[in-house]
């Protein structure tokens, strides 16, 4: 009987029906819930390949019973052009030619959305999703262009993770790993999408809001894969999925969207806008003149009053008598779970930070019914290592825009 040769490389195609079900939407799910607003990048993944290299499976295997911690392994993206991209899943990640902001390394990123920008891709619509043996991992907040891996080895690491929030300091906005040994990571999917078309109305002042004279209301219902379209519409269904199921994730939380409402509201557009370059002409293109999404639990009869009118202090405190543990101000929260104690259906807002004081709950005899501190714009409390607020107050609402009002289970 004559032997078949064994292919060195399988390219199997992942079905979203079937066995495979939980397999394809597990990877689908992790590019949808790592898009960052900033990126202006909406996906639908139309194919997603398994790739089986034993070869480079087996190295990258004896790679990590070398490192300083074998058991430190992650799932990172990874963005090519098509061409590179055959020889990587055929021999590898190479070093490149040129040195990065960290060094002459192999970049990842936990964003999706980061990765798929056209700088790395090419116009390829595709991105690696990778399983990356990280070991001991060296923190930097700023760059260094002149690390490589003997350095970073004689310092006792294996990697490099540019933490995320330190652009201001000379790193960047959102996380990156690099490695500077190409065995320590593998391709294990080829995920294939196509870009949702951003409307005008979306890409104009603030990446996300339009002209529209007149105040708007949208019901927008969960879709999936094909169903969703290139309307605007859907677009704003993503943008409130894809942060409600990112941060869950990070605590742990498992929920899922049911409605989005998004709203247009011309006016209160207007004084965000002006609010935000303001902040601009005070401390630059900044973080601090950059606006983030946030959430806001509430009772449910206020919401309408919100999205058309604002927030107001003086209605929150006569309603609640409530005067603020850190601050009589407006609260919110960069993560859901803590605004869905307060109301059965959640804001999400952009907010303007501008410079925030950092509190921590010690200060809350020394915050609480006060104003904002001199010389800030906003207090945040309890940030994780990210730079995420626990809570952030708000003292003005010309910083907050409602956008969305989100149904979830």
């Amino acid at each position: 009987m004559r032997s078949v040769p064994v292919p060195s490389v399988l390219l199997v195609t992942v079905s979203a029906e079937g066995d495979c079900a939980a397999e394809y939407y597990e990877v689908e799910d992790r590019v949808k819930k790592y898009v960052q607003l900033q990126h202006k990048w909406f996906p639908d993944v139309i194919k997603i390949e398994k790739i089986y290299n034993h070869t480079l499976q087996q190295q990258y295997m004896e790679t990590s019973l070398k490192l300083n911690d074998s058991m430190h392994e992650v799932k990172l993206f990874h963005g090519t052009s098509a061409d590179a991209a055959e020889k990587i899943i055929e021999h590898g990640f190479k070093l490149p030619q040129r040195t990065g902001m960290f060094g002459r390394g192999i970049y990842f990123a936990t964003d999706s959305s980061k990765s798929a920008q056209d700088i790395y891709t090419k116009d390829s619509n595709l991105l690696l999703l990778c399983d990356v043996k990280l070991g001991r991992c060296k923190t930097v907040e700023k760059d260094t262009t002149d690390m490589d891996g003997g350095t970073l080895k004689s310092l006792g690491y294996d990697s490099l993770y540019a933490k995320r929030g330190t652009r201001e300091k000379g790193g960047v906005q959102f996380d990156e790993y690099v490695i500077y040994n190409p065995a320590q990571a593998v391709v294990r999917y080829v995920v294939h999408y196509q870009r949702v078309a951003i409307p005008k109305q979306l890409s104009e002042t603030f990446d996300l809001f339009g002209t529209q004279k007149e105040f708007k209301a949208y019901k927008l219902q969960a879709k999936r894969g094909s169903e969703m379209s290139d309307e605007a519409h859907d677009t704003h269904f993503r943008i409130a999925e894809s942060q409600f199921l990112r941060l869950c994730q990070v605590r742990n939380l498992s929920r899922s969207i049911t409605e989005v409402h998004y709203f247009v509201n011309p006016p209160l557009l207007e004084k965000f806008r002006a609010k935000g370059e303001t902040f601009v002409k005070q401390y630059g293109k900044s973080i601090k003149s950059e606006y983030i999404p946030a959430w806001h639990g509430t009772k449910e009869e206020n919401i309408e009053k919100i999205v058309r009118e604002n927030f107001r202090l003086d209605k929150l405190s006569a309603s609640t008598g409530d005067r603020g543990w850190y601050g009589a101000g407006i609260y919110f929260s960069e993560f859901p779970d803590v605004s869905l104690h307060y109301g059965s259906r959640l804001l999400l807002c952009m907010v303007l930070p501008g410079r925030s004081y950092d509190a921590k709950r010690s200060d809350r005899s020394l915050l609480e019914g006060k104003p904002c501190k001199v010389g800030y714009d906003s207090h945040r409390v309890e940030a994780d290592k990210e730079g995420r607020g626990e809570e952030l107050v708000i003292f003005n609402p010309d910083q907050i825009l409602p956008c969305y009002v989100v149904s979830y289970k």
